[in-house]
Order: structure tokens, then C-alpha cells, then sequence
């Protein structure tokens, strides 16, 4: 299985923890400011909705810096330490960060940086939130399988858990599942909060990043968009970033959650949506 940073699929994950803190709520608005990462579109000071519709940078970088400086030391190194941790607790209940559990050998488990992962990255050196900011938007040091967004499809669409991932259906007794594959594993996310990521994702797919490609006539998708870092781009080899596409459907009693990962093939909204759509 390849390994690849979430991109802005992974902004819906910062949202729930941040809400989760209670460090932003759904009406916190935050201006677009591009003078300190960069953003696309015409938006300009978008709720959390609209920041998910629009999959907007400098709001999930203010959502992350609020969730790991929450002031809790005075000391800024030992403060973004604490909230990272915090940080490492909620994403870690979705999924990431380790095998899930599947029927298949060698399965990899993508990378939550820890507070462990970044003494060892700067070689005991302090580090802060200005140096490790570029996770807020699943770039950076973030990794993920697209079987891990597929099944986090599938957490938002269970309002809060999820099951073991599986080809085996059942060994013995016809249609009985294993029992492994029955445990529902819970997020420490309240499932309140999931309405809200379904409400925003059901807007991109209507009228946001993915309307385009992901909408379906008789079916409500409910999806994010994401275009993720090519490393290898170069003046001499100028691919483009992968086109990532993450849904689940219908709205209401979903059944289906898709992941989509296209290499080289630009934003989002094209390749990755297009095909998530057909699926």
C-alpha cells in the first residue's frame, strides 16, 4: 500500500477535533489572510461550513494553532508540546497513524507526528507551532493510506465510529461475520459534532470545490476535495500534485464511502472527484 499525505481531505478531521476542544464553534469566522499561507477561490471570511466548502488554508491553520496553543504553559515550545499531544489523542481514535486491522499482510499504518516525531526530526532542538503549521492542511509530515480515508468516509457517514476494514465476509457459519469485524470502534469525537462535517461535505459536492465532477443527479454525495504535494516536481519533471477525492452516500442512511487517489493528476475536483462519481 503507498503512503501519501492527506491533503485537504484531512481538513475535515481538524475540524472535529477543534470543535471537540471547543476551541472554534460552527459560526467562528476567520478572515482569509494569504499573507500567511496560501488559499484559491474568491472567499474571504468564512464560518466553518464555508471554510470546508471552500476548503479555505488560513482557516485550518488558525483552527490548529488555537487547538495546540491554547495556553496552557507560558512557555510557547512546551505549550504547542501539550496541545499537541491533545491533537495526537483525537486524530489517532479516527484511524491514523496505524494499521487498521485488514485481512491483508503489510498493511502500513501512515504517520500522526508526535511530540516524540518532531524531538527526533530536529534533533532535540525546540520547535513550535510556526514549525510544524503545514499539518493543518494534511501537508507536511502527515501520512495516510487511502484505505484510512475511505474508512474516515465511513466515521463522518456512523456519526463517530468505525468497523475494522475486511474482504472476508465470514469463515464457518455462511453469512456470519467474524467478530472482529463487528466491533464498532468509537472516536473521541461527540457525534454531534459530525453533523456539521456532513452538512459542509454535501455543500462542497452542491455547490463547493467538488460540484463539478462529484455531484449525482438522484443522490446526495457528501465529499471533499484535496490536491496533495507532488515532492517530486521539479523544473525538470513538472507533474502535477495527486487529485484526492474522499465521499460518502447517500446523505441519509449512507451505505457507500470512497476514497480516491490519482497520481499526477492535479486538483481534487478533476481526476479524483470525476472517478469517485462513477463509483
Amino acid at each position: 500500500m503507498a503512503q501519501y499525505r492527506p491533503g485537504s481531505i484531512f481538513k475535515i478531521a481538524q475540524a472535529m477535533v477543534a470543535l471537540q476542544e471547543k476551541v472554534i464553534t460552527p459560526e467562528t469566522r476567520v478572515y482569509c489572510d494569504r499573507t500567511i499561507i496560501n488559499c484559491h477561490g474568491d472567499h474571504s471570511n468564512e464560518d466553518l461550513r464555508g471554510a470546508i466548502t471552500n476548503s479555505c488554508n488560513p482557516y485550518f491553520y488558525n483552527a490548529l494553532k488555537r487547538m495546540v496553543n491554547q495556553g496552557k504553559s507560558d512557555n510557547p515550545f512546551d505549550d504547542t508540546r501539550v496541545g499537541l499531544e491533545e491533537w495526537v489523542k483525537h486524530i489517532s481514535s479516527f484511524g491514523f497513524g496505524k494499521p487498521l486491522g485488514i485481512d491483508l499482510r503489510n498493511e502500513k499504518g501512515g504517520l500522526v507526528p508526535s511530540p516524540a516525531y518532531y524531538d527526533r526530526a530536529y534533533g532535540g532542538r525546540p520547535w513550535k507551532f510556526s514549525n510544524i503549521y503545514s499539518i493543518a492542511i494534511g501537508e507536511g509530515e502527515n501520512l495516510v493510506v487511502p484505505l484510512q480515508m475511505a474508512n474516515f468516509a465511513a466515521t463522518v457517514a456512523n456519526k463517530g465510529y468505525y468497523i475494522t476494514p475486511h474482504l472476508v465476509k465470514s469463515i464457518g457459519t455462511p453469512g456470519k461475520p467474524l467478530p472482529e469485524y463487528q466491533e464498532k470502534h468509537y472516536t473521541t469525537i461527540d457525534p454531534e459534532n459530525f453533523a456539521i462535517a456532513a452538512d459542509a461535505m454535501e455543500e462542497v459536492v452542491r455547490s463547493g470545490t467538488g460540484q463539478h465532477r462529484a455531484k449525482l443527479k438522484d443522490i446526495i454525495v457528501c465529499g471533499k476535495t484535496g490536491s496533495v504535494q507532488n515532492d517530486a516536481k521539479t523544473v525538470r519533471n513538472p507533474k502535477p500534485d495527486h487529485s484526492v477525492f474522499i465521499a460518502y452516500a447517500p446523505k441519509e442512511n449512507p451505505k457507500i464511502a470512497v476514497s480516491v487517489y490519482v497520481e499526477f493528476s492535479g486538483q481534487g475536483a478533476r481526476a479524483a472527484a470525476s472517478i469517485a462519481s462513477l463509483m
